[in-house]
């Protein structure tokens, strides 16, 4: 899904929630439904339900005999996870564009190594962060890919971690705010021979 680009956007009915996406070319599909405000979850369509990233969406192949209708989205309201990401001195705030990624917690697991749940572009000029999500527990980390910071994982101490195994679990509930949750990205190191 990175790198695509939106071939087209609607804005949903404020009364019926009914949309509709015209003037599009036969081809390969993935839909995604966004709140203006924070009161709605972003999600992609799927026909097993909602998803919440990209990978997890279905593909719909409309075509000019074949149209599509009837495709329905559910959105959630949810929660959000709120922090600032700085360098390893705690004050300075890193403002490079990073992958900021949320792994949902899978019960009877004890590590935060997996497959993110939501990652998206952040930080905001000032460091900070927020991304609406639905209720749940979630791992922290940031992946500074093409940057020269490390990867680091929220310890729940507003430091960070490199091990995925010293990450803490940060709850969402629906209609409240996890603030706070401040990362500290060490400056990454080279080895070469």
């Amino acid at each position: 899904c990175a790198g695509q680009t939106p071939a087209a956007a609607a804005f949903a009915d404020e009364t019926t929630g009914a949309y509709t996406l015209a003037g599009l070319p036969p081809g390969h599909y993935r839909l995604r439904a966004r709140s203006l405000g924070d009161a709605y979850i972003e999600e992609w369509w799927s026909a097993a339900g909602n998803a919440f990233n990209c990978m997890q969406a279905g593909v719909l192949a409309p075509t000019s005999t074949d149209p599509l209708t009837d495709v329905h989205f559910r959105l959630d309201t949810g929660g959000a996870i709120s922090g600032t990401l700085y360098e390893a001195d705690g004050v300075t705030p890193v403002t490079a564009p990073l992958a900021i990624e949320f792994y949902l917690y899978q019960s009877g697991s004890t590590a935060a190594c997996g497959t993110p749940l939501v990652t998206f572009t952040g930080p905001a000029a000032d460091g900070s962060y927020r991304q609406a999500l639905p209720a749940g527990n979630y791992f922290i980390r940031v992946n500074p890919t093409g940057t020269d910071y490390a990867f680091s994982w929220w310890t729940g101490t507003g430091g960070g971690n490199i091990s995925c195994d010293a990450a803490n679990l940060t709850t969402v509930q629906a209609g409240v705010e996890a603030s706070g949750r401040n990362v500290r990205l060490p400056r990454a190191i080279a080895i070469s021979g």
